[in-house]
């Protein structure tokens, strides 16, 4: 047999047995080309695609001329013989192409090595022209494609295939600049920044010169991280690791240029460096000094302490020690009286003794320390005639106030001249030292440079510098940085931790002597204060600090206020209320730690009855549920933890599980309450029920724990029917219903009967829903509970719907808006439960095929939930929206409606309407011929719609199987995608639909298959 290669991709060439075949006309090698992508066509399609500019007898000719070149240049019948209209190749060929091999093997790229038929046009044939275009488009767009979503599985595995798969991308589209960016981290992350700013520089220079533009801001972004990165790198090789230094390049450009301006003489101002303990202010200072030259000035540095800072002038002993040692050195001339004046008060300096323990207070109590002042001010005047002056003080905040007042003397006399000063100090608050900045200011003679903590962005850039060959993952900078929240010293413990260990220690022993010196005056009942604060990670109100603290409103802002000038304590202004909390979760971390056992389970207990007493009984209460939960379980309270773990719980369950639950809590907090996969609730619901079985060991009393075994059994039976599960779902909500009436607690009653309800709605089962809409109707009047008897209003309405009774259901439904409404002026969280009425009386208009009608009512329930900003429920009333513009034939406004309701359906685990979303969705595509995406659309349709197992929305995803199953008879590419999945003939997915359809008593439904059978 022959073997034939085609090689397609790139510049066409044919080989019969690894001879080259020509064709010798070039609309026969066109037509060829054709058929091999097309397997098979019509010669009226040739001839249309070839001929088309002449008569229809020449064209037929021209075909059979093409057909006979074609088998004569391969000398065997390549083209199926004896076909009238249909023309293929002959399958007993062996034909072999490199885009067949292309396409049947996802992760193939090496066939693709070019455009398809690169170089082979017809000039005088537009129509193949543009086929030919659109192939190249489509085949280019699929490798392209590909080479991203092996890209994407590669990355971060294997740097190798990475950079080549990107340089194809580049060679494939030279204008896309995601393969850029991506090679360029590769290259940052390999510590390769030359080769990354060349890839930059190579794409800055293609889209100047093709397109007169520049990179985005995204690859602009990544590049100017790259080259910064360079730098660092690039300094740090020139110094030990030990003096490792990242960021504040805004800071040490300001104390360069301010250095620069000093030494030149020009404007210039005395800085104070200011930032929280650790921030890394003497790393800041040390760098700065090892950017100029210090052989220029005579500089002076000293330290103050905590324990010195009632030692008058004890900061100036080294500075002033330094000072006479130059002076003597250098033979430098000074009066005798100013060193006299000096050693009056540094005495250590007449008798050599380098001893500095003098008692200053006692030595010089009738001293005027003024003449002191203007000693030693002169003197460095003096100095500063030879070499100018840099003093530096570290740690000011402990600085005491007679050593103030003499820097100040110096500063004030030189006037901006020859002295420039330099000081760190922690933002806390210091009278004297911000009354010394002050006054300072008010002459500008000071500037306060200020240090702020290390952005996310600048955390990973850290540790990737600090640590380049360790190569951390995103969770563990993401951790990191949660832990040290920026701060540089935590961040240097973190890694020496990691140098040391392999591990990670987020409390090392030095963390805790740094916390530790940081808290060791704070004692009494700022410690107390301290103490509670410590329990609440997200801060804390005054009212709950007043009663876990026993102290007044005052008292506990002067302790609020006074740690909080120490910078332990912040105030945040979250929701307009005032939170307390620490500065540094470290801060929290480490007093929580040192709390006894007793004292913290004590303290647990406390918080936790205090918010429970702040439970209101409304919606809103959930939003504390977690917080109380939290507290009960920390103070060992086992009731009261199962207890607010099932309300915890509930509020999930109910928010999701409820068809139209109340909606009161804030879309942004809904996250934070609970969540679940569909997986995990029955094993969780499990666990709960073993921690119940545990506390009636124990015995505690039976009337609470049944309560909490209603709960569990509420929540158990809601979930299953909403998944399908009948039979264990019913026989648990009947439990609750048994219980409930035992104890004769009709919240639980109501709720179990309405659970009952829902499971009737699922199944279908019209009259047993309206004995328990009776029964529930009677417990609601018997109790008052008139959002109850709103809610029954709408599901008998519903239930009146079902049983075809259409005005009676409208009439229902319009008294429960009204209820509801009148009910949302004094607690507003009714507005879902209107919408819902509004949506079924859409559905009541639908029905009665009123079309655009129906829209309206739709269009009013979603407009509530869009003002209110509620999501759940907004799916179905797209989905149904969507539907009833399909059935008026309006496609495009059903198209919309439903890309909203999938969209909401992706963002949610709504099941409810899903399986109607996704059924018509799939009609939509099909309209736009786009097959694949359409089976992709109906297949979920069916997943979704076989757990609830609803006739609603079963009926609808049948009627679109009949409707496809219709369209395939005359549509070939659509019964080639559909042919394996819809196998049976029309009229079983038909009959399935009808049946469907039948028990909803929807007539105009079931008229309208049997049409499409009869048409079929």
């Amino acid at each position: 047999m022959y073997r034939i290669f085609i090689k397609m991709l790139g510049i066409p060439e044919i080989k019969k047995d690894g001879t080259i075949i020509n064709i010798a006309f070039k609309k026969a090698e066109a037509l060829f080309y054709y058929l091999l992508i097309k397997k098979k066509t019509t010669r009226d399609e040739l001839i249309g695609l070839l001929w088309s500019d002449i008569s229809e007898g020449a064209a037929k000719g021209n075909l059979r001329n093409s057909l006979y070149v074609i088998r004569k240049a391969f000398e065997i019948d390549i083209i199926k013989p004896d076909q009238k209209q249909v023309v293929t190749i002959n399958e007993n060929v062996q034909i072999v192409t490199d885009l067949d091999m292309f396409l049947n093997n996802e992760y193939d790229i090496e066939s693709y090595s070019g455009d398809l038929l690169k170089g082979f046009y017809l000039n005088d044939c537009e129509e193949y022209e543009q086929w030919l275009l659109n192939q190249r488009e489509y085949y280019n767009k699929l490798y392209i494609d590909r080479l991203h979503s092996i890209l994407k599985n590669s990355y971060s595995k294997d740097d190798k295939n990475t950079e080549k798969y990107c340089k194809l991308l580049i060679e494939a589209d030279r204008y896309d600049e995601s393969p850029y960016r991506t090679l360029m981290e590769l290259y940052r992350n390999c510590g390769q920044f030359n080769n990354a700013v060349y890839v930059y520089k190579k794409l800055e220079n293609t889209l100047r010169k093709e397109l007169s533009i520049s990179p985005s801001v995204k690859t602009k972004d990544i590049y100017n991280k790259i080259v910064k990165l360079k730098n660092i790198v690039d300094v740090n090789s020139q110094i030990s690791s030990k003096d490792f230094f990242y960021g504040r390049d805004k800071e040490i450009g300001y104390l360069v240029k301010n250095f620069q301006s000093f030494m030149a003489s020009e404007l210039y101002h005395s800085t104070l460096i200011n930032g929280e303990a650790g921030i890394g202010k003497t790393k800041l200072l040390n760098r700065f000094l090892k950017l100029i030259d210090k052989s220029q000035v005579y500089l002076f540095q000293a330290d103050c302490y905590l324990d010195e800072n009632n030692c008058m002038l004890k900061p100036w002993n080294l500075i002033i020690k330094n000072i006479i040692n130059i002076i003597e050195k250098e033979n430098i001339s000074i009066p005798p009286l100013w060193k006299n004046n000096i050693i009056y008060v540094f005495p250590f300096l007449d008798t050599g003794n380098d001893s500095f323990d003098v008692n200053f207070i006692e030595k010089t109590e009738d001293m005027n320390y003024q003449v002191v002042e203007e000693a030693l001010s002169n003197i460095i005047n003096v100095l500063s005639c030879v070499k100018k002056v840099v003093i530096i003080f570290e740690d000011m905040q402990w600085i005491d106030k007679a050593s103030l007042s003499m820097l100040m003397r110096i500063i004030m006399d030189d006037m901006g001249k020859n002295v420039l000063f330099l000081g760190t100090t922690r933002d806390e608050y210091h009278y004297e030292l911000d009354k010394f900045s002050a006054l300072l200011g008010k002459y500008d003679n000071i500037d306060k440079l200020i240090l702020h903590r290390f952005n996310k962005g600048e955390v990973f850039e850290f540790l990737d510098m600090a640590l380049p060959d360790y190569n951390f993952n995103e969770k563990q900078k993401e951790k990191i940085f949660e832990e040290t929240e920026g701060n540089t010293y935590f961040m240097v413990e973190v890694l020496n931790s990691i140098k040391e260990n392999i591990d990670y220690d987020f409390m090392t022993s030095k963390m805790k002597d740094f916390i530790k010196t940081r808290l060791l005056n704070i004692t009494g009942d700022k410690r107390q204060v301290l103490n509670v604060i410590s329990l609440f990670f997200d801060g804390v109100r005054i009212d709950m600090l007043k009663e876990l603290t026993s102290m007044d409103e005052h008292q506990v802002i002067d302790m609020i206020e006074d740690l909080g000038r120490k910078s332990i304590i912040e105030q945040k202004l979250i929701d307009n209320e005032v939170i307390f909390r620490y500065t540094h979760q470290k801060l929290r971390k480490y007093i929580y730690e040192n709390l006894s056992i007793i004292r913290r389970r004590v303290l647990h207990e406390k918080a936790g009855q205090v918010l429970e007493r702040s439970l209101r009984g409304d919606q809103n209460d959930a939003l504390l549920y977690s917080k109380i939960l939290y507290n009960y379980s920390k103070s060992e309270n086992r009731f009261k933890t199962l207890e607010y773990t099932l309300k915890n719980a509930n509020v999930y369950l109910d928010y999701n599980h409820e068809l139209y639950p109340k909606c009161s809590i804030p879309a942004s907090e809904k996250d934070n309450i609970m969540y679940f996969t569909n997986q995990s609730i029955i094993p969780y619901l499990n666990r709960l029920e073993e921690m119940i079985n545990r506390l009636e060991v124990q015995r505690y009393n039976i009337n609470e724990i049944l309560r909490l075994e209603i709960m569990l059994n509420l929540m158990r039976g809601r979930y299953l029917i909403r998944m399908g599960q009948y039979d264990e779902g019913v026989s648990s909500v009947k439990k609750v219903i048994e219980d409930a009436a035992e104890v004769q607690n009709y919240e639980f009653l109501l709720m179990g009967h309405r659970q009952m309800i829902y499971y009737c709605i699922q199944a279908n089962n019209i009259e047993l829903m309206k004995e328990e809409i009776q029964t529930s109707l009677e417990i609601s009047e018997k109790i008052g509970n008139d959002s109850e008897r709103a809610v029954l209003l709408r599901l008998k309405g519903l239930n009146k719907i079902m049983s075809m009774e259409y005005v009676e259901a409208e009439s229902l439904l319009k008294e429960s808006v009204i209820l509801f409404e009148r009910l949302n002026q004094r607690q507003n969280v009714y507005s879902l439960n209107i919408a819902a009425d509004y949506n079924y009386i859409g559905e009541i208009k639908r029905l009665n095929v009123e079309f655009e009608e129906a829209i309206k009512y739709y269009d009013k329930a979603i407009e509530i939930c869009k003002k209110k900003g509620v999501i759940r429920g907004l799916a179905i009333f797209y989905a149904n929206a969507g539907r009833c513009a399909i059935e008026n034939n309006d496609y495009k406004k059903g198209e919309g409606y439903l890309k909203d309701a999938l969209y909401l359906y992706n963002k949610t685990s709504t099941l409810s309407g899903r399986a109607i979303a996704e059924s018509l969705m799939s009609l939509i595509r099909i309209r736009k011929e786009n097959y694949d995406d359409a089976l992709r659309l109906l297949k979920d349709a069916e997943k979704h719609g076989s757990i609830q197992n609803k006739a609603f929305e079963l009926s609808v995803f049948t009627k679109v199987q009949a409707i496809i199953k219709y369209s395939m008879k005359d549509n070939l590419k659509l019964r080639d995608v559909f042919n394996s999945y819809l196998q049976y003939d029309i009229q079983y997915y038909a009959d399935k639909a009808i049946q469907h359809f039948d028990k909803l008593n929807e007539s105009y439904e079931i008229e309208t298959l049997k049409s499409i059978v009869e048409k079929y």
